[in-house]
């Protein structure tokens, strides 16, 4: 009977093991390179750039025109390529006008209710077709500013994520001036309720460094 009993919890801590191994390896997406490459140096197939930054930052620069953001709002920018019609050499620029983010304390962050948990509803939504090659220029310019490093910025004024093929990584940064012109670009050139595919997205709630999954901070809600 001794024998017996240990032979079945022997299985059973195989079996625990085996589950906490799989859930593990599905926890941790592949990593990047400090310079925001994937290993081998090989071409990104698949690229996603997420930015959002506070929109009254923006209307400062634009001069106060007509067409200027709203007020006391969030501007999140989505970058997708392939572009998801599927037209060669071209990518998506999505962009959502939210209410700005409210910063919840640490009881908050542990409350299964905890409303930065849900999806927020936008306030207006557009989208623009963009060069593929603006996109790559974007994360080239990244790279360039040093994101890809594990270290945070002295001036904080947005976060951003990139995924390259299934490596992602985000964090908390600066002020990118090429994803400032894109906002206001696909805000003053796009139409006003144009559907995104899916919508609406999901965010992070992790602010720096490295991610959960990528299905979990750069993905549409279907």
């Amino acid at each position: 009977m001794l024998r017996q009993y240990t032979y079945i919890l022997g299985i059973g801590c195989l079996l625990l093991l085996s589950s906490c191994s799989l859930t593990t390896s599905k926890s941790r997406p592949t990593k990047l390179t400090l310079n925001g490459k994937l290993p081998g140096n090989k071409q990104a197939n698949v690229i996603h750039v997420s930015y959002r930054t506070e929109s009254g930052r923006l209307n400062v620069a634009s001069r106060g025109k007509a067409d200027s953001l709203p007020d006391l709002t969030d501007s999140k920018l989505y970058l997708l390529y392939p572009h998801p019609q599927g037209r060669p050499g071209w990518a998506l620029a999505t962009l959502l006008i939210v209410p700005p983010k409210k910063e919840s304390n640490w009881l908050d962050r542990w409350r299964e209710d905890d409303a930065s948990d849900k999806p927020e509803e936008p306030l207006d939504r557009r989208v623009l077709d963009i060069p593929a090659r603006d996109v790559r220029a974007i994360v080239d310019r990244l790279r360039k500013d040093n994101f890809f490093h594990r270290s945070s910025p002295l001036v904080i004024e947005s976060h951003v994520g990139v995924q390259l093929n299934d490596a992602g990584f985000a964090k908390n940064f600066g002020a990118v001036p090429v994803l400032d012109s894109l906002i206001l670009k696909v805000y003053r050139e796009s139409h006003v309720g144009i559907a995104t595919p899916g919508g609406p997205w999901t965010e992070s709630r992790t602010a720096l460094r490295r991610l959960p999954p990528t299905n979990q901070w750069m993905t549409i809600k279907h």
